[in-house]
């Protein structure tokens, strides 16, 4: 009788404790699923290859919805460019002038003549497909479903080196985009998620 007692009193604790502890899906549980957080941000190293030029910044990428901010800064110091959109409006600052759009791409390109895959960049940097865009082909994933490399309508390559563990979760650390004779280099040093 008192082992029984006992036995219905561990039970009781162990679902109590079940209970208490919902359970958590890790950001690339969530990415597979197209659940990823959508306010995040990334900082990091990016460098920059064309026939005409070449250059190295940090990056820093913050995502809030929709919303996104994007600052490259120079090695040596100071701000490179800086890009923003609020409510589908792009606001881009670059050598002390400042210019709108609607359009990120045509924007950069206007105004500095790099082709950057703005709409597609924060889907590619978070190891996801941009579900808005075309069909992909060449696609090829792990064994735990994380995207390695894959190829755009549009001409990009997208090839991830590696993944790192970022607060207990696998996320992308290395990875290169190039189309034609351009070349994207990304190197991610730090992660962070905000609930807000």
């Amino acid at each position: 009788m008192v082992i029984l007692r006992k036995l219905l009193l561990l039970s009781l604790v162990l679902m109590l404790s079940a209970c208490a502890t919902p359970p958590k899906t890790s950001y690339q549980q969530a990415s597979s699923s197209g659940k990823f957080p959508q306010n995040w941000q990334v900082e990091g190293r990016i460098a920059f290859k064309s026939p005409e030029e070449k250059f190295s910044a940090f990056l820093d990428w913050q995502q809030q919805q929709q919303d996104y901010q994007l600052r490259l800064s120079k090695l040596i110091g100071g701000t490179l460019l800086f890009m923003e959109q609020i409510n589908g409006r792009v606001l881009l600052e670059i050598d002390d002038n400042t210019f709108t759009d609607s359009n990120a791409e045509r924007l950069i390109y206007e105004k500095t003549g790099w082709q950057i895959p703005v709409a597609d960049f924060k889907y590619w940097i978070t190891g996801r497909l941009n579900p808005n865009s075309n069909a992909v082909s060449e696609l090829k994933r792990d064994e735990t479903g994380r995207i390695w490399s894959f190829s755009t309508a549009t001409g990009w390559r997208i090839k991830y080196q590696n993944y790192k563990v970022f607060s207990g979760t696998a996320l992308p650390h290395n990875l290169v985009l190039s189309k034609d004779n351009l070349q994207l280099k990304l190197r991610i040093s730090e992660w962070s998620f905000n609930s807000q």
